[in-house]
């Protein structure tokens, strides 16, 4: 079988990196024309993707945007991801979709994957607030839009987002509404900057209630099920007083709910749940959980549609906010 020719065939070849081979095959300014030139030629004795690179050089475009999402197997970027391919579908574009597990790492690799590929834009949220790969790319004069807050990441890229800190205020808010006043706070022990606003909004909102914060009342633990169901253990049989648990998301939560079930403890009869993210089967628990929504679909609809805007024209950064919503359903209890 022949050898597949890569792009670091055509860099040792051309006695450059990969990525001034990439910059030639995006048609970047950065290289120099002498540079560009002995490129082109290796490319074309190699014969290297033959039909992409003649593609990508005579329309300037390879029709294909690459999305990085941390966690691919999430119920919550499901909704996301539909809406990100409906409007690039509209584009007659195709997603090339990458997961970085949460690792800087990764992120820098498919990076660098979606950069060979010649994708003519990236959507990204981030695994880390250190975003200097990004901006590095970005610099390149590759399209990228963030899915995340952009003052948290102090570059001036197109992002969208979701008002997580007032989402949580609008949960504890509801709960001291029903007369609970301990109230325990299961956060991500991620270095996702969601965990940090989301535990502000905690925060704000027992003080916007003149409750006083109590730091043994919050609990880390991983962003799934297993970890809702592991630091369950540790609460439920610690010796701490509380009427409500309010969950960093759906998934925590879920873990929670099993450990209940498992063990003959009752929601909301024995104490009350709140998720975060309103996944698509939060209404088929038992209880049906109260959360808080996130426009999941309407989010990747929207972060599409600013890519597509930077990939067509010269546009100022667009920084979008979305709202969120309280989903009130069985697992809260009125114990006032």
């Amino acid at each position: 079988m022949e050898k597949r020719i890569t792009i670091q065939d055509v860099a040792n070849k051309a006695g450059t990196s990969k990525r001034t081979v990439s910059r030639v095959i995006n048609n970047s300014p950065q290289v120099n024309k002498k540079t560009r030139e002995k490129i082109l030629n290796v490319i074309s004795k190699l014969n290297y993707s033959p039909n992409i690179i003649a593609r990508s050089l005579s329309s300037k475009t390879s029709k294909t945007i690459g999305l990085i999402i941390l966690d691919i197997y999430s119920p919550f970027f499901s909704p996301i991801i539909r809406g990100i391919e409906s409007i690039a579908e509209s584009y007659n574009y195709s997603v090339v979709i990458s997961e970085s597990k949460n690792s800087i790492e990764s992120e820098k690799k498919h990076l660098n994957t979606l950069l060979d590929r010649m994708v003519d834009g990236i959507i990204i949220n981030p695994a880390t607030k250190n975003l200097k790969h990004i901006e590095k790319v970005a610099n390149m004069g590759v399209k990228i839009v963030i899915l995340g807050r952009p003052e948290i990441y102090n570059i001036n890229i197109d992002s969208v987002y979701t008002n997580e800190f007032e989402g949580v205020v609008k949960a504890i808010q509801y709960l001291v509404d029903c007369g609970h006043e301990k109230i325990i706070f299961i956060n991500g022990n991620i270095e996702n900057l969601a965990v940090s606003y989301r535990l502000k909004g905690y925060k704000d909102a027992l003080k916007r209630n003149d409750i006083s914060f109590n730091k043994d009342l919050v609990f880390n633990t991983d962003v799934t099920i297993k970890g809702g169901y592991t630091i369950s253990d540790k609460i439920f049989n610690s010796n701490q007083d509380f009427t409500a648990i309010m969950c960093f998301n759906d998934m925590i939560a879920m873990g929670v709910l099993k450990y209940c079930n498992e063990n003959r403890i009752r929601v909301p009869e024995d104490f009350s749940l709140v998720g975060f993210d309103d996944i698509f089967c939060t209404s088929l628990l038992s209880p049906p959980l109260t959360t808080i929504q996130q426009q999941k679909t309407a989010m990747g609809e929207k972060i599409a549609e600013l890519l597509f805007n930077k990939l067509n024209n010269s546009a100022d950064p667009s920084h979008i906010e979305f709202e969120t919503n309280l989903i009130i359903r069985k697992s809260v209890k009125n114990i006032k």
